[in-house]
Order: C-alpha cells, then sequence, then structure tokens
C-alpha cells in the first residue's frame, strides 16, 4: 500500500468541555457527514530497545467496530502546531502484527533488526471517539473527538483531545479556521504530541522534552514565499515541542519558549517588506505580550544559575528569590496555558497558511514571493546588519535602553543569518561567531542590569550591590572590544 501524508491538528480540551464542545460542532459546523461515537483500541508495539521508536516511526494496531487495522506512522516532522506525517495502513483479519506487510515499507537495516528482535504490545490506547466531516471551500476536514486514556507500565495518562485532519482539497489555513471556531467555544490548546509519543513518555518514565532550536533547513531553489511559510512553521513548532516543559517549571524549557518567540518575531522583522502591515503588527504585539510573561520567569532563572551566589548570602534572600522565581514561572505558566496565548498560534499559523499576509502588496512585491529567497537573501541581511550598525554607533555612549535596543537588534541579525546562511556555501561562519560573542557580552551585561533590579527586590546588602557595579563596569569595557572583533569581519553575503 502506498504511503499517504496525513495534515492534522490536534487541540487538547477541559475533560469538562469536551461533551459540550461535540454537541456545538455538530450543531454549527454544518457537517457534511453524521456524529458516529465508536470505542477504539489501539495496541502499540516495539523491541525491547525501542528500536521503532529510534528509528522515527510507531508501529499500531487499532480495533474499531470489529475492524483491525495495521498502521505504520512517523512522528512528528516538525510542521507544528498542524503535523504532516507519512503513514501506511493496511486491513488485517487476526489481531497481532502482520510482519510481512513491513518488508516494503522500512529500511532494510531496521528489518534486519526486528527479524531478530521481539515486536511485543509496549502500550494501549482506549478512547470513545465521535468523528463527522465538515467542508470549508474546497477542503473536507474530519473532526476527531478523543476522550479515553493511554496506559504504558503500569501508568496512566488521561486522553482528553480533538484532532482535525484534511481529509481531501484545501490547504492548513482551513485546518487553523476551524480550531479558532472551537476556540471561542471551549477551553482548547494547541498540542503536537501524538498519543504514540505519550505512550513512550510513559512506558519509560519520561519527562517532557527539551527541545533545542532546529536548524532552518531550507532548500537551495525555496521561493520567498515559502521560505517564510517554512521558517515560521520550524520556529512555531520548536515553541510548541518546549510549551510542556515551560509549564512544568523547567528553567530550560521556558529559556527555549523564549527563544522559539523571538526566532518567530525575527522572522517577521526580516521578512516584513512582503507581510501585511495591519496583521503583522498585531501579531508582533501579542509575541511581545508571550515573551515578556515568560522572560520574567527567564530573568530569575539566569540570575539564580550565574549571578545569584556572587551576590546573595543572606538566607531571608534566598528565601525571597525562591518566592519569586516560583511565582515567574507560575505567571508564564498560565500565559501558555491561556485562551490568549492559543489565539495567538492558532492566528499565526492561519495567517501564514493563507494568502491574506501578501494580499496588499503591490504587484511587483507579490511578483518577487515566487522568486527564489536565495536571490533576495542579500539585500534581506543587508538591512538587518544596517539597523544593528546604526543603534551601535557612539558605543561608549549608549544609554542602557540603547544598549538593549541594541542587543535586541542584534539577535535578530543573528536569527537572520541562520534562517538564510544556508545560500552562502559555508561562507558564514566567521561572522556568526563574531556575532554570537558580541551577544554574549551583551546579554552578560543585561543579565547585569536586570539583576540591579533583582538585587533591590531581594533585599541584598550593600556590598552586594557595589560587587555588582564594578562587574557591571568591566562588562562595559569588554563590550567595545567584541564590537570591533565583529565590526571588523567582512559580510558574508557581499561579493557572493
Amino acid at each position: 500500500m502506498k504511503p499517504s501524508t496525513e495534515r492534522e491538528l490536534k487541540l487538547f480540551v477541559d475533560a469538562r468541555q469536551v461533551e459540550p464542545l461535540i454537541a456545538h460542532a455538530a450543531a454549527s459546523l454544518d457537517p457534511v457527514t453524521r456524529p458516529r461515537t465508536a470505542r477504539v483500541r489501539t495496541t502499540y508495539f516495539d523491541t525491547p530497545s525501542c528500536a521503532l521508536k529510534a528509528a522515527g516511526v510507531s508501529l499500531r494496531v487499532r480495533k474499531s467496530r470489529g475492524a483491525l487495522v495495521q498502521s505504520l506512522k512517523s512522528f512528528r516532522r516538525g510542521n507544528a502546531p498542524a503535523m504532516q506525517r507519512l503513514e501506511r495502513e493496511w486491513p488485517l483479519r487476526r489481531e497481532g502484527v502482520d510482519f510481512e506487510k513491513l518488508r516494503a515499507s522500512l529500511p532494510s537495516g531496521l528489518l534486519r533488526r526486528l527479524e531478530t528482535a521481539t515486536l511485543n504490545p509496549v502500550f494501549e490506547t482506549r478512547v470513545r471517539r465521535t468523528t463527522f466531516a465538515v467542508q470549508r471551500d474546497d477542503a473536507l476536514i474530519e473532526l476527531a473527538f478523543d476522550r479515553g486514556l493511554v496506559a504504558a507500565n503500569g501508568r496512566r495518562r488521561t486522553i482528553c483531545e480533538v484532532e482535525a485532519e484534511l481529509k481531501q482539497g484545501g490547504r492548513l489555513e482551513s485546518l487553523y479556521a476551524i480550531a479558532l471556531e472551537l476556540q471561542r467555544r471551549a477551553d482548547v490548546r494547541v498540542g503536537s504530541p501524538s498519543k504514540a509519543e505519550l505512550g513512550y513518555q510513559l512506558l519509560n518514565g519520561e519527562e517532557d522534552d527539551i527541545v533545542k532550536s532546529p536548524p532552518i533547513a531550507l532548500p537551495k531553489d525555496v521561493t520567498v514565499a515559502e521560505g517564510f511559510r517554512q521558517a515560521v512553521r520550524t520556529c512555531v513548532a520548536h515553541l510548541l515541542a518546549n510549551q510542556a516543559a515551560a509549564v512544568a517549571g523547567a528553567p530550560e524549557g521556558v529559556h527555549q519558549v523564549r527563544v522559539a518567540v523571538r526566532r518567530i518575531r525575527a522572522a517577521l522583522r526580516l521578512f516584513r517588506r512582503y507581510l501585511e502591515r495591519t496583521a503583522r503588527e498585531d501579531l508582533e504585539r501579542e509575541l511581545r505580550w508571550l515573551g515578556r510573561e515568560v522572560g520574567t520567569a527567564r530573568d530569575w532563572d539566569a540570575f539564580v544559575d550565574n549571578l545569584f551566589t556572587l551576590y546573595i548570602r543572606d538566607d531571608m534572600a534566598v528565601d525571597t528569590v525562591s518566592q519569586v522565581t516560583g511565582l515567574a514561572h507560575r505567571r508564564a505558566a498560565e500565559a501558555i496555558q491561556s485562551p490568549r496565548y492559543t489565539r495567538l498560534l492558532l492566528r499565526l499559523q492561519r495567517w501564514i497558511e493563507g494568502s491574506g499576509w501578501y494580499a496588499d502588496l503591490d504587484a511587483k512585491r507579490r511578483g518577487r514571493l515566487d522568486g527564489p529567497l536565495a536571490r533576495a537573501a542579500p539585500r534581506m541581511l543587508a538591512r538587518m546588519a544596517d539597523a544593528v550598525d546604526k543603534r551601535a554607533k557612539h558605543m561608549q555612549r549608549l544609554s542602557g535602553v540603547e544598549r538593549h535596543s541594541l542587543r535586541k537588534q542584534a539577535k535578530k541579525l543573528r536569527y537572520s543569518v541562520e534562517f538564510l546562511a544556508a545560500f552562502h556555501a559555508g561562507r558564514a561562519g566567521e561572522y556568526h561567531k563574531r556575532l554570537k560573542k558580541l551577544l554574549r557580552t551583551l546579554g552578560r551585561i543585561n543579565d547585569l542590569s536586570a539583576a540591579r533590579n533583582l538585587l533591590d527586590s531581594a533585599g541584598a546588602e550593600h556590598w552586594a550591590v557595589k560587587a555588582l557595579a564594578s562587574d557591571y563596569a568591566d562588562s562595559l569595557s569588554a563590550l567595545s572590544k567584541s564590537w570591533k572583533r565583529f565590526a571588523g569581519v567582512p559580510r558574508f553575503w557581499e561579493n557572493a
């Protein structure tokens, strides 16, 4: 059986709201099929060493209404919140895995490993599923409401979610439009973990993953329009991959969410000449809000990790820092779990997957969207670098606010270089290296500046304030050297 590409969006729903949401959706979304409810039991198989998981695929046998279906499915491929995954399915006559059906679908090396190992049930899901289809323009979308559980290794986790799958025609924009309609009615949250990923977490007793920002792997011949879409998709996938860890209070999870937000903002800035202004500015405002909500927690984490032991010795101050840091993390978690956050992600993804972001462009600029991004990249990078140079003038006389502005612009330049460096045949290395060193110096200054306010909040002693002031002066001195080293590196995109 030939593989198909599954395009779906997953939403988590509050358990108390799922039944009213089903009733509302069935009444108001004009379904083209009647709602059907069935009990579904799905068993996942793997080797004792989880060879299939390591290969990035899940193997399952699903039983529903007496029918058995064996499926081989890849894990998410980075296009989140809407996941695109390869899937193969085969009807079965009896329970268990039909190994022969896998032979044409798995790499030879993995097949050899499976032939010498034992495929065993490793976990299962049991859900009550209600499904029906809706039509949006030329898109046929199946909605599946699941409520039940995943069980593995004596552990259980409740499942309460909606999957919206694009079955025929249309674009991913249609999935986000439907999701926004559901979000207006109930407390739904965008999610990326599949049932297989949740099952493996339970099986192995794993914590929520921390995922660092992946490279933006743009093809050499990608157009400007598709390059923008792929860049933002990858950044949103990075954000979603870390949101559970951030909600759980993991400092690195909070940090990665903040990085993801900044990378999205950098992409909007880099491509701003191609973007409809009103919607872009509205999304930027919402992203700034999210950045502030998680940023306070990150500032306290950075203070505790890097500066706390240098400036705090009083037990009462230690307790104060602990309490304030915990409060900042709770505020970040509340933001990520809020309807405002969900609306932001859904609106952003609907916008980039549709045509609204370039609808008001003149004919000349709209024509450039279909041109190669590789040709536009040097001009785009030059604009970002010029903005850094402008803010760095009179370096010795910059105020704290001006240095902070320089740091933010330099971060946007760094992310822009990372988005577009693939078009310049490895010539970005030294430029990128010096830029990162400049940002480390600016980051140290920013941390020390933030620490002055944090020390006041923690009731620091006079000696601590004096010590911090001395370190701050040393860092300012180092900034000039870092800037000169960076400014002396040729722009790699010129004369390429």
